[in-house]
C-alpha cells in the first residue's frame, strides 16, 4: 500500500496530508479517475481490489487514497473475503471466495453508477440508466459489466 500511496502522491501533488473520511462528492468524475489510476497502479503490481468499498478509502486534499487493504487481492490468487455487511458495491454474481478481474470491473461500474445517480444496485438493466444514457459514464459503466469487461473512461 505504501507504493500505491507514493504513486498517487506523484500523480496528484498533495499539500495537506490530513485524512478525511470518504464521502461522495458533488463532482464524481475526479473520484472515478483517481480510482482508475489506483486500479491501474495495482494491476501493474499484480494486484487488484476484489470489490469497491467506500470504507476502504480516505481523502487527502480531495485525492482518493486506499486506507485499508481488506479487499486487496493478488490477481493469481483469486480468493478473498467478502461480507454483505461490508456495504461494498458488489455485483449480484459475486460469491464468497471466488474472484475474477471481471468482478472487480463490475464493482467499479456499480460504484460509478452510484457516484452519478446515488442509487445502489447489484445489477443494472437498461432502464436503470435514465439520464446517463448516451454519456461517457454510461458507456464506461456498460463496458465494465460486459462478459469481457474493460475499464475505459475517456
Amino acid at each position: 500500500m505504501d507504493e500505491l500511496n507514493k504513486s498517487i502522491m506523484k500523480k496528484y501533488p498533495i499539500e495537506d496530508m490530513t485524512d478525511t473520511p470518504f464521502y461522495f462528492p458533488k463532482d464524481p468524475e475526479p473520484v472515478l479517475k483517481q480510482l482508475l489510476f489506483m486500479l491501474e497502479t495495482l494491476l501493474s503490481k499484480g494486484l487488484t481490489l476484489s470489490v469497491i468499498c467506500p470504507n476502504d478509502f480516505i481523502f487527502r486534499n480531495k485525492v482518493l487514497f486506499l486506507k485499508k487493504d481488506r479487499h486487496l487481492v493478488e490477481l493469481d490468487e483469486g480468493h478473498f473475503h467478502y461480507s454483505p455487511k461490508d456495504k461494498c458495491f458488489a455485483p449480484a454474481s459475486l460469491k464468497e471466495g471466488k474472484h475474477s478481474l471481471a468482478m472487480t470491473y463490475a464493482s467499479v461500474g456499480l460504484f460509478a453508477f452510484y457516484l452519478w445517480t446515488r442509487k445502489k444496485k447489484s445489477e443494472l438493466v437498461e432502464s436503470d440508466y435514465g439520464k446517463l444514457k448516451g454519456t461517457k459514464v454510461y458507456y464506461f459503466i456498460r463496458n465494465t459489466l460486459e462478459k469481457e469487461p474493460i475499464l475505459l473512461y475517456l
